[in-house]
């Protein structure tokens, strides 16, 4: 039960490029800088503040 020569070149060529991808993906990967999210503590709690207050009169304007 031999392969033929050009299926098993096919099937060589295949598992190759294959392993080479995966290769170069993790290489990519590797060399990506990662990306630094500032944290604004006093925004955060600014942004929170005002959708409170902004429910609160809500509340008020349709509690009628």
């Amino acid at each position: 039960m031999g392969i033929e020569k050009r299926k098993l070149a096919a099937i060589s060529a295949a598992v190759f490029t294959y392993l080479k991808e995966e290769e170069d993906a993790i290489v990519l990967e590797r060399t990506k800088a990662p990306v630094q999210l500032s944290f604004n503590a006093w925004g955060l709690f600014g942004r929170q503040e005002m959708m409170r207050m902004r429910n609160l009169l809500q509340g008020r304007m349709l509690q009628r």
